[in-house]
């Protein structure tokens, strides 16, 4: 041949004097100007081979001298550029991408944390648990406290604007509400039932008393009141009516008050809450404990369970008397007090009297009038007691 031919640089070709052909560059080389020599790439650039340029590796990537291609670090890691090595993020930090030269600290205050190093991502502390500075890990909220997620404090359920009735066990999201027969604790960890004879509405950190005769089994949201005529009955927890001959003025009371049968009070039905008086012309009756009428014959001034009978020189001639009677002269009471009857022929009577007695010598009479002594009429009273 009687002339050379050019190795292509463009092409990566180059060669030595004397070369009988062109060799090509490789991978993480590029042709020198000349053309008679091969470079290595920098760092951060990199050659495929067969050219005379080294390409810069884009953002995020990284080469050492002499590469053939960039490489990234792997998620959790960052680029040291001092030691020219990826490294692992350090606990408490983060890395998602692994093109990075360093990483991101995770944001406590909001609840992340990263407990390990090599962190692609940081760990969110759910409800129930809060984020530590100090181990960089999600903590339980103790009982009495709660967190919704996302923080790195665990809030008091006594601190909230409304504390009374809340409560919460451990690894609580939210500070729950004592209801209705029960009340929180005193450490406010969880709830406690209302004992017997106490009540709650529920929302509160306190039981409350029933009122005097009031009562209440445990967990009771309201107190059982009776009502007049009626007393409590514990072993069935029940209001239960005054029986007939009883009475209960008001609900509260222990036990039903028994009717004074003898100063004439009654109660003829149950669940009656004062006692019947039985007034003039009327007893009471132990048997039905009812008002019964005076019979004819016996009166009553009332307040009494015993009518009395009439004197044997008065009657009463209608039931329910308040009093008995004196028959006129002429006549007197019959035999069972009931009206009067006549006195005979020859006989007189004055009034009140409880028998007819004869006419003397020089008096006469018919049959129911008054005796006559030498044409003058014998006075006449009329009584009554």
């Amino acid at each position: 041949m009687n002339s050379c031919s050019a190795c292509i640089i463009s092409q990566g070709q180059y060669s030595l004097a004397g070369s009988a052909y062109c060799s090509t560059a490789q991978a993480g080389y590029v042709i020198n100007s000349a053309g008679n020599k091969t470079v290595s790439c920098p760092k951060n650039t990199y050659s495929s081979g067969a050219s005379d340029v080294c390409v810069n590796c884009q953002d995020g990537e990284h080469s050492t001298v002499g590469s053939g291609q960039c490489s990234i670090c792997n998620p959790g890691q960052f680029y040291n550029e001092v030691a020219e090595s990826c490294q692992n993020c350090a606990v408490g930090k983060y890395e998602p991408s692994g093109r990075e030269t360093s990483c991101q600290t995770c944001s406590i205050e909001n609840g992340f944390v990263s407990p390990d190093a090599g962190r692609a991502q940081c760990v969110y502390c759910q409800a129930g648990t809060r984020s530590d500075a100090a181990t960089h890990s999600c903590i339980t909220c103790l009982p009495s406290t709660y967190s919704p997620g996302g923080t790195n404090v665990c809030s008091a359920c006594a601190n909230e604007a409304v504390p009374t009735g809340r409560y919460s066990a451990a690894g609580a999201s939210a500070c729950s509400i004592a209801v209705a027969g029960t009340k929180a604790n005193a450490g406010r960890t969880n709830f406690v039932t209302c004992g017997e004879n106490t009540y709650s509405t529920g929302a509160t950190d306190s039981c409350t008393a029933c009122e005097t005769g009031d009562h209440s089994q445990a967990g009771a949201s309201t107190c059982l009141s009776c009502t007049a005529g009626s007393v409590f009955d514990f072993p069935n927890f029940e209001c239960d009516p005054c029986r007939a001959g009883t009475v209960a003025a008001n609900g509260r009371l222990s036990s039903c008050t028994t009717c004074d049968i003898s100063a004439g009070f009654v109660a003829p039905s149950a669940g009656m809450s004062n006692c019947q008086y039985c007034g003039t012309g009327k007893k009471a009756n132990s048997a039905t404990n009812t008002c019964v009428d005076c019979a004819a014959g016996s009166y009553s001034l009332g307040g009494t369970n015993a009518c009395l009978d009439c004197e044997a020189n008065s009657y009463s001639s209608s039931a329910s008397s308040a009093s008995c009677s004196l028959c006129e002269a002429g006549q007197i009471p019959n035999e069972t007090n009931t009206g009067c009857v006549n006195c005979g022929t020859g006989y007189r009577s004055s009034v009140g009297d409880h028998e007819c007695t004869i006419c003397e010598a020089g008096e006469h009479s018919s049959e129911g009038e008054r005796a006559e002594r030498g044409g003058v009429e014998e006075d006449e009273h009329t009584n009554h007691y």
